[in-house]
């Protein structure tokens, strides 16, 4: 069942659909396609940002949107995901909002997975890794990986969430 997250422009959107779990697979669809993004595609994308406008300042916008993160998309998020965007030039202020909302649905969707522990600081520890302590973008994409989440959950709290 396709739900639209936001509708980036005539080619492009985003949206929830059925993945290999559940209903809550975050895909893009544009000139090229529709497919989920990986998080190696959108860490790379803010380890690129973060050199040229400063790992703080990535981190600091991340956990923004982070912190109004609820079961549901919000117009309000998306609304100022946007406006977070304009602050970086053309044509970057495009990829900016498409990879936040990305990232922004994915916490949304582990919000809503059932039975888990760590919901969307699974998210926040990745981008954690990969801006703050920079460790490989493959490395901490799959870092979590076969861990409990009792050891995560105390990974999180060492770092403050």
């Amino acid at each position: 069942m396709r739900r639209l997250i936001q509708q980036i422009d005539k080619n492009t959107s985003i949206f929830f659909d059925r993945g290999k779990f559940d209903d809550w697979c975050v895909y893009i669809r544009d000139t090229n396609g529709e497919k989920p993004p990986l998080d190696t595609e959108y860490f790379s994308f803010f380890v690129e940002l973060a050199s040229i406008y400063s790992s703080k300042r990535v981190y600091e916008e991340f956990v923004s949107i982070y912190s109004q993160v609820t079961e549901n998309i919000e117009k309000n998020v998306l609304d100022f995901i946007i406006s977070l965007a304009k602050k970086y030039p053309a044509p970057k202020d495009r990829e900016v909002a498409i990879n936040f909302i990305v990232i922004y649905a994915g916490m949304v969707a582990e919000r809503n997975k059932k039975f888990t522990k760590l919901k969307e600081r699974i998210k926040r520890l990745g981008m954690h890794q990969v801006l703050l302590e920079q460790m490989p973008v493959h490395e901490a994409a799959n870092w979590s990986k076969g861990k409990n989440w009792k050891e995560l959950d105390a990974v999180c709290k060492s770092k403050g969430f």
